[in-house]
Order: C-alpha cells, then sequence, then structure tokens
C-alpha cells in the first residue's frame, strides 16, 4: 500500500549502530527493500513489520508503528541462510 514509511536521525543512528557492516552494505537500498520486498512478517514480539529482500544476503528492514500511528524504519540487518530457511519453513514469512 502507499503508506508512509519514515527514516529519521535516531533510526539512522540505531541502524547503522547495532549492526555496521549490515548496514554500511545495504543501507542504500533501504527503499528498495521497503517498496519492493520478497517477503514480509510480523515479529510478534514488539509487531514491528519486517521487509525481506534477498540480495547477497537476506537483508531485513523492521519498520515499527509509534504509539501515535506513525510508521518508522528502525533496524537494518540480514539473516543467516539457517535463519531464514527456519522462518520460510515455520510459515512466518509471507511470499510477496
Amino acid at each position: 500500500d502507499n503508506t508512509e514509511i519514515l527514516f529519521g536521525e535516531s533510526n539512522y543512528e540505531h541502524m547503522k549502530k547495532r549492526h555496521p557492516e549490515d548496514f554500511e552494505k545495504y543501507y542504500d537500498k533501504l527503499y528498495e527493500i521497503i517498496k519492493k520486498p520478497d517477503f514480509v512478517n510480523l515479529n510478534p514480539k514488539d509487531n514491528s513489520i519486517r521487509y525481506l529482500k534477498i540480495l547477497d544476503d537476506c537483508v531485513v528492514v523492521g519498520v515499527r508503528v509509534s504509539s501515535n500511528g506513525v510508521f518508522y524504519a528502525r533496524i537494518l540487518f540480514t539473516y543467516s541462510d539457517e535463519k531464514f530457511k527456519k522462518q520460510l519453513e515455520a510459515g512466518y514469512l509471507i511470499k510477496v
């Protein structure tokens, strides 16, 4: 859909700090991953939405909804092949 997903300075710093190598490699693909993911899922731990794109790695962008209903890109990281396969086999990932 056309839901606006924001990307603030604090989100940028969070991504860069938490997974610096993944951030460096895939930051320029952030909007592509959100706009044209290969898979999506809902993270039940925090109700964030995860957008997954298969590039050189399985790249994940986590989007959280604020208390006032605003969507923010919050994290960028990669799944190992094993984790991706387990999530897929368990039915957690929805092919887009």
